[in-house]
């Protein structure tokens, strides 16, 4: 399709609006299918994710604070008829490794993963958890995770090799926000029947 699908207009104050037309051949050229505003900042990038975004990492990484305590309020969203429940759990490195309790590592798809990688949980919580508060130690590697309907043997992490069914359940839908599918083989594939936000704080 030859016709030109996108209209860029400056807004002034490094702003820009992005406006698309969806049909083929141009449809009705209002451009109004999708509209979004863009603005370049040069405000600092939050704690916690710097490796998310590069080859899929799903993490949030304290490593830049280490020594230091760390504040984490988690904004909690469900929307799935199953009791969820997620969390949080430490990681030996970012392959996704994990130590089990005689210290040894194990990796994503090494049997007892789930068993060791639960053990390593920080924080648990359901979608009633909005507001949450906890205290997270700086200086580490954090995976989120889910129980889909709570239970273990319904566990979904961020490392396909983790993943009994194949399937990627999560998704980062922004900074330090997570979205899970919690249906076996992908579901309807919305992201969004489990989401939460960890807003991290250097104490």
């Amino acid at each position: 399709d030859a016709q030109d699908h996108l209209q860029v207009s400056d807004l002034g104050g490094s702003s820009f609006s992005l406006r698309w037309e969806d049909a083929l051949g141009g449809g009705d050229t209002d451009f109004n299918d999708l509209e979004l505003n863009v603005e370049v900042t040069n405000e600092p990038a939050p704690l916690g994710n710097t490796v998310q975004g590069k080859q899929f990492q799903e993490l949030l990484d304290l490593s830049s604070v280490a020594g230091q305590q760390v504040r984490a309020e988690f904004l909690v969203q469900g929307n799935s008829q199953f009791d969820n429940l997620g969390g949080l759990y430490k990681l030996a490195d970012a392959s996704g490794a994990v130590r089990d309790s005689f210290g040894a590592l194990i990796a994503p798809g090494q049997e007892g993963y789930t068993e060791a990688a639960l053990a390593q949980s920080v924080v648990q919580f359901d979608e009633n958890d909005n507001g949450l508060t906890v205290a997270l130690e700086g200086g580490a590697l954090y995976a989120p995770y889910l129980l889909a309907d709570g239970q273990d043997e319904n566990a979904y992490f961020p490392f396909l090799e983790a993943k009994t069914d194949g399937v990627d359940h999560l998704r980062l839908l922004g900074d330090n926000t997570f979205g899970f599918e919690d249906l076996a083989n992908g579901g309807d594939f919305s992201y969004d029947d489990f989401v939460f936000q960890v807003n991290l704080t250097s104490l």
